[in-house]
């Protein structure tokens, strides 16, 4: 899963950097010595590491150092990440639909199958952006299917 959001980045033209930390001392201590040639901070989808305590310093962190916060999470886009790219509702509700239809139609386990969304929404929150000063070339908003501006 890393590696597939690393080459995503990759694609946008950011620079990606793997730090691990078990807990909020930890995830500090690391933020202190973000090298100065991070281009973005992208945050793990594991919700029962990523707690409210640890998006607050991550997040503070990168308005300070001017970096973007990237999510999976619209949620987290709207509580201050500057870009979230997330499943669209749809394209849940179709996966969960064939997911059923197999079992209907006899699959005994699920669990070997990998399943993934087939598009995605993209959650810009402008006011992050322009806090940290990042600009977008025009085209990019054509890309983004919801801007937050409080």
């Amino acid at each position: 899963e890393i590696k597939e959001y690393t080459k995503v980045m990759e694609d946008f033209g950011i620079k990606t950097t793997i730090f691990q930390s078990n807990d909020t001392r930890a995830l500090r201590k690391i933020l202190t010595k973000l090298p100065d040639d991070i281009d973005a901070i992208w945050l793990p989808t594991d919700p029962t590491w990523l707690t409210p305590e640890k998006f607050y310093h991550i997040n503070n962190t990168g308005i300070k150092k001017s970096i973007p916060t990237l999510s999976n999470s619209t949620y987290l886009a709207q509580a201050g990440a500057m870009l979230s790219v997330s499943s669209n509702h749809e394209s849940i509700g179709v996966l969960g639909a064939e997911i059923v239809n197999q079992l209907v139609q006899g699959a005994e386990s699920l669990h070997e199958q990998t399943h993934f969304t087939q598009e995605t929404f993209v959650t810009l929150n402008r006011e992050t952006q322009k806090s940290i000063g990042l600009e977008f070339e025009p085209f990019m908003f054509d890309f983004i299917h919801q801007q937050i501006e409080k």
